[in-house]
């Protein structure tokens, strides 16, 4: 685990503890800056064509970062049900969870 991971993991911690004034206040704080840059970072990649029009990227947002929070909360069971090691191939399966995010999961027939 690399500084960056140790860094996430703590934000990540400190945030499923929102019951706790500290952890609500960083919550706060982590909405307030990385949500609405991420949020921006879509409207830029929508205006560019890199993402259609018609999805909105407050909504896009919300996805992904429930992915990471869910991926964090439950990253040692996940493993019992996909065909990968997760401490080990951890940036393929985030890959590979946003790739299906961004392409959707309905067939294009």
């Amino acid at each position: 685990m690399d500084k960056h991971d140790a860094v996430y993991n703590l934000l990540l911690r400190e945030l499923s503890e929102l019951g706790s004034p500290r952890g609500r206040k960083i919550a706060e704080e982590l909405i307030e800056t990385y949500f609405e840059g991420l949020v921006d970072l879509l409207l830029q990649a929508q205006k560019i064509g890199y993402l259609k029009r018609n999805i909105n990227p407050q909504v896009a947002a919300s996805q992904l970062i429930a992915m990471n929070v869910f991926l964090f909360q439950y990253r040692s069971m996940l493993a019992d049900f996909v065909d990968q090691d997760l401490s080990e191939d951890l940036q393929h399966f985030c890959a590979t969870s946003v790739q299906n995010l961004l392409d959707g999961l309905a067939s294009k027939v």
